[in-house]
């Protein structure tokens, strides 16, 4: 999913239909052009799986050469479709 998001182009099914609604094509232009930004992926490693109720969410550290790190939180539903997405800076 973050190399999709990097290059702009996702695969719309993968996704439930609220995450399709927030992200638009704006949106995905911006995170696209902001992923990119960040150049060479150094590492990517799972760092925390959170649960709370019905939803798992899994965290990655993404390491760039000449960046600083961000992290990646994203979940699925039964249905194995993306419910929750989600780039931030490393707590």
């Amino acid at each position: 999913m973050f190399e999709a998001n990097r290059a702009g182009k996702i695969d719309r099914s993968q996704y439930t239909d609220e995450v399709n609604g927030y992200i638009d094509d704006k949106a995905l232009a911006t995170a696209s052009t902001r992923l990119t930004s960040l150049g060479e992926v150094k590492n990517f490693n799972q760092v925390r799986k959170v649960t709370q109720g019905r939803m798992t969410v899994y965290v990655f550290r993404i390491d760039f050469i000449n960046a600083p790190p961000i992290e990646q939180a994203i979940g699925w539903n039964a249905a194995g479709k993306v419910d929750f997405l989600q780039f931030t800076a490393v707590r």
